[in-house]
């Protein structure tokens, strides 16, 4: 499905003259929506020293009050991630920052199979039982309001860090540190959970660029698929110096096992090559793994982990596979793709690569996309995907509180959905959409209905 571009596809004449810009280059930029003189040079000279002040982000000051009274006491701070490249390096950063600082710190990432998406109460529970005072969330926490506000009612202090997009309500954390917010002072808005991370650990080391950290901001931020402009670029530009560097034992026995060469490393190496290997091991087992990778000391360690991910992302790439192909035959045995939306449930499609699933269904079909499954505890599960001028996250939000117990992500992805019960029963879903003449994102609701066959 071809779409046409909005933007201009060239730049002033003049001011391609000024940066000895050819047409091609030139056109990229203006493609990019990258056309003044300060963008081109910020593109082109930028820096590490042009990084924003991390202290413009609201509650920052806030947050490192905490955070250095929990070190000053010896408290236990918890850093609680997310199973995906991003909330894995979002966690190493922040992690190793505290370590530098001499905090007791610890970390957890959650299964997509026992504990689900984001904040979970119950394992809340078990880290406060273990000894935690401080949790500190990296890459979710937004969309916890219940979980968090149950945490301030019994006296324990949560700190948010997290990029999804912002729900209708809050939770009470004791402080969040998101680009988002309104009245954020931050310039720029378009961080992944690491890049926000980094803005936390950069703070909290007085403004320290902390260059040794950027070969993870720059898998973490080319592995969320934000967009690789403005401070992102620079994150990536520096931090892709920094791998060729090599000095991470777990990435370089990821290197060497998945056959990546560093010479002329670019952002597509990372994003076909370190990228879907840590995803893997969060799809399909212990996601904490890649974390130990990361924070590895020990070469032969590193080397045993590195070849677990390197087997577990050949599996999801079968299992994925199979799953795929069964959808598609689900969708012409239902004529699913008569609806303007596609929700296909499989009862035996593997959790994890669910979004992979609905990721190729778009590129097959171009249309908003969730594709469910069954658990064992007979919870539908899911993930979402979108198509431009769609806002999924504002259409599935009203049911957040309803049908669905779980429920995060950003206009383009429904990063989790979960359907609160089902018959036992075999179910269909269908689905209708309410689309805006005009394709403009507008809050729209999609109806999940849930049928006895």
């Amino acid at each position: 499905m071809w779409k046409q571009r909005l933007r201009e596809t060239t730049i002033d004449s003049e001011l391609a003259a000024q940066f000895n810009l050819s047409p091609v280059v030139a056109s990229l930029f203006a493609s990019r929506g990258i056309s003044s003189a300060d963008e081109i040079n910020y593109w082109l000279n930028g820096t590490l020293a042009d990084l924003a002040d991390p202290f413009l982000f609201n509650e920052m000051d806030k947050t490192l009050e905490r955070i250095m009274a929990a070190i000053d006491a010896g408290e236990q701070i918890t850093v609680y991630g997310d199973y995906d490249a991003d909330g894995i390096t979002s966690t190493v950063v922040l992690v190793e920052t505290l370590q530098i600082l001499g905090a007791e710190v610890n970390y957890y990432i959650p299964s997509r199979f026992k504990d689900g998406y984001g904040p979970n109460l119950r394992k809340y529970e078990e880290l406060i039982a273990a000894g935690t005072k401080l949790l500190i969330t990296v890459d979710n926490g937004i969309t916890g309001a219940t979980e968090i506000d149950e945490m301030a009612k019994r006296g324990v202090d949560v700190i948010v860090t997290d990029h999804h997009t912002i729900p209708a309500r809050l939770p009470l954390a004791y402080s969040i540190i998101h680009p988002k917010l309104s009245n954020q002072s931050y310039p720029f808005h378009d961080y992944s959970g690491v890049g926000v991370a980094y803005s936390l650990a950069r703070a909290l080391m007085d403004g320290d660029p902390l260059e040794d950290l950027l070969d993870l901001v720059a898998i973490g931020t080319i592995a969320d698929l934000v967009p690789l402009r403005g401070e992102n670029h620079l994150l990536v530009k520096y931090g892709i110096e920094v791998i060729k560097q090599q000095n991470r034992l777990g990435l370089n026995a990821l290197l060497d096992v998945a056959k990546i060469q560093l010479d002329n490393l670019t952002a597509q190496d990372i994003s076909f090559g370190f990228a879907p290997r840590l995803n893997s091991i969060g799809r399909l087992d212990d996601a904490n793994k890649a974390v130990e990778l990361l924070l590895a000391e020990d070469e032969e360690v590193a080397h045993k982990l590195a070849q677990e991910l390197e087997d577990q992302n050949v599996r999801r790439k079968e299992i994925s596979e199979e799953a795929f192909e069964t959808a598609q035959e689900l969708i012409a045995a239902q004529q699913l793709d008569k609806n303007r939306t596609l929700v296909v449930v499989g009862p035996d499609f593997h959790e994890g690569v669910l979004g992979i699933v609905a990721s190729r269904l778009i590129q097959r079909y171009h249309r908003p996309t969730i594709v469910l499954t069954k658990d064992s505890s007979g919870l539908l599960k899911g993930s979402g995907r979108s198509v431009e001028g769609f806002d999924i996250f504002a259409a599935l939000e009203p049911l957040s509180h309803t049908l669905l117990s779980k429920f995060g992500g950003h206009t383009m992805l429904a990063a989790s959905v979960c359907l609160r019960r089902i018959w036992q029963n075999s179910v269909r879903l269908s689905s209708r959409l309410t689309y805006h003449k005009r394709l403009k994102p507008v809050i729209c609701m999609i109806q999940v209905l849930t049928l006895i066959n």
